[in-house]
């Protein structure tokens, strides 16, 4: 009898082990980096392609969803990326097979960053751009991204563009000086004009 409970509990724990589904991103791209753009202010189109492939021993992968980040480090996480840029793939939703990969699923994207996100007003820090695929049923995410870095390489995401860093008006010891440099300067253009 205790042979039988245990079997019966190895098989149900064996079950559950494998019924979850574990998406893992194998792969991001852009067809050409060179032309692929991150511009302020700008709405650009933007092709990804991503490869997912769906754990072996698991149940088919049912992607539902798949978000474009920027991030401020080379791995996604939720404290370091932008808003999710959405965009539309072939097949949504999309079922993998246990055990194969989907190669080369297009991903177009819709992109603007305004002075409204903080893309906009911390730009300089965003260096990666990374891939996010949501699955229904996932109980691992920790391989649902991957990430490339910004530059015009094969291997890269493109080019961005930040916008130009804001002049601020002098304030405190600053602006004490350049009022009296001004004032210095009309003293000497008077003195000049009455000699």
């Amino acid at each position: 009898m205790r042979f039988i409970v245990s079997f019966i509990a190895v098989t149900v724990l064996c079950s559950i082990g494998i019924s979850a589904q574990d998406a893992q991103v194998k792969g991001l791209s852009v067809p050409d980096p060179a032309t692929t753009f991150y511009n302020y202010n700008t709405q650009e189109e933007n092709t990804y392609l991503v490869d997912i492939k769906a754990k072996n021993g698991g149940p088919d992968v049912v992607v539902t969803g798949i978000n474009i980040y920027l991030c401020t480090y080379e791995t996604y996480s939720s404290e370091n990326a932008s808003d999710p840029f959405t965009g539309a793939f072939d097949g949504n939703p999309m079922t993998i097979t246990a055990g194969n990969t989907e190669d080369d699923i297009v991903v177009n994207i819709t992109m603007e960053f305004d002075e409204t996100t903080d893309i906009y007003q911390n730009c300089e820090d965003y260096t990666h751009v990374c891939v996010f695929v949501v699955a229904t049923g996932e109980t691992d995410e920790s391989t649902n991204s991957k990430c490339i870095g910004f530059g015009t390489a094969p291997s890269q995401a493109g080019v961005k563009t930040c916008p130009p860093e804001a002049t601020t008006a002098p304030t405190g010891d600053d602006a004490n000086r350049s009022v009296a440099g001004l004032f210095v300067v009309m003293i000497g253009l008077i003195a000049a004009y009455f000699k």
